[in-house]
């Protein structure tokens, strides 16, 4: 018979910093460095994944919300939608109109959750983005914009202008 969690053993290097930290909190606990390492990961691991849960739902209200002023303050909120969504532009540094553009773009163009979230871990990597005409192409959908401006979604097929990230 197979065992349930099979280990796989791993080379890592640290920061001088971090493995000093891993070792503090490896005596405070009474583990083994490793031990305490695999502990930080599976906490981080389920971290991301509440993280992840977070933004779908918060999303989906986003998503579904038909009045135009819900919409803005569940992206506005301190914990609204744009908080997770780090920048190209800030959510509040767009013109009213580019956003008001985006939400129908998105409902018209029927952008899924996992395709926000798509988006939304694309963000997160701080993208460098043209001064002019770009586009970023998910597969399922794109997103166009202008400078640290996104403009619009287009589907898959829709031809974008500017140069592809």
């Amino acid at each position: 018979m197979k065992p349930l969690n099979k280990t796989i053993r791993q080379s890592v290097s640290l920061p001088a910093n971090v493995a000093a930290q891993v070792r503090s909190l490896a005596k405070i606990r009474k583990l083994s460095s490793n031990r305490m390492l695999v502990e930080l990961i599976e906490n981080g691991i389920e971290a991301e994944k509440r993280k992840q849960q977070e933004f779908f739902k918060l999303a989906e209200r986003f998503r579904n919300a038909t009045d135009p002023e819900e919409a803005k303050r569940l992206g506005d909120e301190p914990n609204g939608l744009w908080r997770l969504m780090p920048k190209i532009e800030n959510w509040d540094n767009l013109p009213e109109g580019i956003r008001c553009h985006l939400i129908d773009r998105m409902r018209d163009r029927a952008i899924t959750i996992a395709d926000l979230n798509q988006l939304r871990l694309w963000i997160e990597s701080n993208p460098e983005v043209l001064d002019g005409d770009w586009y970023k192409d998910f597969g399922s959908f794109k997103i166009c914009g202008q400078g640290s401006y996104p403009k619009t979604f287009l589907l898959r097929g829709q031809a974008a202008k500017g140069e592809s990230l």
